[in-house]
């Protein structure tokens, strides 16, 4: 019957959810997140948490560049600074790995794998 069908569609649902108290708790933080003295204060925290990974990040890199320079480097220059900093870098080691990816062309590719 359909009422059996959805009974069962009900308990399936709770049970891959985490049963009827996970799925209510759930809701229930959602709820309280859309309140605008809560939302306020989960922006506050999301905003300090990244200054300090930021600040963390900048202090394990010494020098960043933030924006692209208005003219291009030869290859030359590209490589001497990758070897500038891989010689200063060990910080693969304890986890610290960039997941930026670039996508360009055919020279941008010969140059990275120089």
């Amino acid at each position: 019957s359909n009422v059996g069908s959805l009974a069962l569609a009900l308990h399936l649902a709770f049970r891959a959810s985490g049963g009827l108290h996970a799925l209510l708790i759930r809701l229930l933080l959602r709820a309280a997140k859309a309140t605008p003295m809560v939302r306020g204060q989960v922006v506050r925290m999301k905003a300090q948490v990244r200054e300090k990974i930021e600040r963390m990040i900048v202090k394990d890199m010494g020098a960043v560049t933030a924006e692209l320079p208005a003219e291009g480097q030869s290859d030359a220059q590209v490589i001497a600074q990758l070897r500038a900093w891989a010689s200063a870098e060990n910080g693969w080691r304890a986890g610290k790995v960039s997941g930026t990816v670039y996508c360009g062309d055919d020279s941008l590719a010969r140059l990275a794998a120089e």
